[in-house]
C-alpha cells in the first residue's frame, strides 16, 4: 500500500494502538490532555476524569497526540494518533489522515440542553484514519480543538 502525499487537507501521522487497558493506566497516557465525552449529565470538557466515566468513547488531545478511547467493561480500547509535520519524512509505519472541521453542536440546538460556554466555542478539528477494506479495518475518527 502506498501513502498518498500531504494536501492542506491530509497530514501524516503515526498511529498507536496501547490496547485494552484498566483505567489506572489509561490515565497515565492522558495526563496533560484535555478530555471529552458525553454522558447523561452532558457533554464534558476537561481534564481526564479519575474515575472511567459512564459513557462508550471518550477523545483526548495535547499538542500533536490525540487519543479516542473505546470503553467497556471497566476497561478502555486506546488508540493514540500522533500528527507528524507536514514535512516529515514519510515511511512505512506513516499514514495519512484527513483533516475536517467540526463542531460540538449547532448554535441554538435544543436536545442538548444548557452546557457551558467552553463547550460550544472554539474549533474542533476532527481527524479520520481511513478505513482498510483490504485488512477489514473502519475508519477511526480522531477529535482536536485548535
Amino acid at each position: 500500500m502506498t501513502t498518498p502525499t500531504p494536501t492542506d487537507a491530509t497530514l501524516p501521522a503515526q498511529v498507536y494502538g496501547h490496547g485494552w487497558l484498566d483505567w489506572n493506566h489509561t490515565t497515565r497516557h492522558l495526563t496533560e490532555a484535555t478530555c471529552a465525552w458525553a454522558d447523561f449529565r452532558g457533554f464534558h470538557l476537561a481534564s481526564c476524569p479519575e474515575q472511567m466515566p459512564h459513557t462508550s468513547h471518550l477523545w483526548a488531545w495535547h499538542h500533536t497526540d490525540l487519543w479516542r478511547l473505546r470503553l467497556d467493561s471497566g476497561r478502555a480500547l486506546v488508540t493514540q494518533l500522533t500528527i507528524l509535520p507536514a514535512a516529515a519524512q514519510l515511511h512505512p509505519n506513516t499514514v495519512t489522515v484527513r483533516r475536517l472541521p467540526g463542531l460540538a453542536w449547532p448554535p441554538g440546538y435544543q436536545m442538548i440542553g444548557q452546557q457551558p460556554v467552553n463547550v460550544l466555542d472554539g474549533d474542533y478539528q476532527l481527524y479520520e484514519l481511513p478505513a482498510d477494506p483490504v485488512n477489514g479495518s473502519a475508519a477511526i475518527l480522531f477529535v482536536g480543538r485548535t
